[in-house]
């Protein structure tokens, strides 16, 4: 019976390490991107603000307001992943920078931040509501 108890211990953990053993990756950042609307205007700076509000919200993020041209934008994903990024904008362009997380696997290895890739997914789709919100303006 023992035996029995430890091979279906066995195939769990091998059943349910993809899901948990995902290597880490390098953090992808987002610096400087250029602010571009459609119709060739030049927003201004609480125009830019605004498509950062409506895009955030749009992608599960919440917002706090750190500085005139800087939020810092919290994602809590299913109750136990939460991601948190820095973003800071002008009327000319905007940046989204990784600040914390917690059970993303974050690790620092030969000076190179790493993350579960799912991070650079999640951050990748605020940049692209963000830019798609501008691109109407």
């Amino acid at each position: 019976m023992r035996l029995v108890s430890l091979l279906f211990l066995a195939i769990g953990l091998i059943v349910a390490a993809p899901a948990y053993g995902r290597t880490p990756v390098p953090i992808v950042e987002f610096p400087d991107l250029a602010v571009g609307t459609s119709s060739g205007v030049k927003p201004t700076v609480e125009q830019v603000r605004q498509a950062i509000v409506k895009a955030a919200g749009e992608k599960d993020w919440a917002l706090a307001k750190q500085a005139e041209d800087r939020f810092v934008a919290t994602r809590v994903i299913k109750g136990k992943h939460t991601i948190v990024t820095t973003i800071s904008f002008s009327a000319e362009k905007y940046s989204v920078k990784y600040e914390s997380s917690e059970n993303m696997n974050y690790q620092v290895n030969n000076g190179k931040a790493l993350i579960h890739p799912n991070y650079n997914v999640w951050a990748q789709d605020l940049v692209g509501a963000i830019r798609f919100e501008i691109s109407k303006l």
